[in-house]
């Protein structure tokens, strides 16, 4: 069983990582949250919280609005940071994220696949982004 502890490490880095992408320019830390609050409809305060002090626990629709973010940012090519997530939810948000490319065939074949790896276990969902990334390529062919 994961601990509260470790979504909230996924939620930080997420935090993190999308506010490094939005800077553009040194000393640019503070603005940058201001606006990936405003981009991604989290509040300020939360960002700010995981950046700097971690809080106990998140709530769900920030860390899946954060995933969801920092997956489309990093397929778009806009993530100076690359994160392993820590948890199973943050793979799925991730695959889910991936796989949003305005396609709904391959939509449906992330969902599932993500269906079918918790189903089989946590550590399937590694497989499952794989399937995806393929759909995807597939979709858009």
């Amino acid at each position: 069983m994961t601990g509260a502890s470790a979504y909230v490490d996924d939620a930080s880095d997420f935090a993190k990582a999308l506010t490094l992408g939005d800077m553009v320019r040194a000393g640019d830390y503070g603005n940058a949250m201001r606006r990936v609050s405003r981009k991604f409809g989290v509040s300020f305060a939360t960002l700010k919280a995981l950046n700097y002090n971690p809080p106990k626990k998140v709530d769900t629709a920030d860390f899946v609005k954060l995933g969801l973010a920092y997956g489309k940012q990093k397929k778009a090519g806009r993530m100076p940071v690359e994160i392993t997530p820590r948890t199973a939810i943050a793979k799925i948000v991730l695959v889910l994220a991936d796989a949003m490319d305005g396609t709904a065939g391959a939509l449906d074949k992330a969902l599932g696949a993500v269906a079918a790896a918790l189903e089989s276990g946590a550590d399937a969902i590694d497989s499952a982004g794989d399937a995806s990334g393929r759909a995807g390529e597939r979709a858009s062919e």
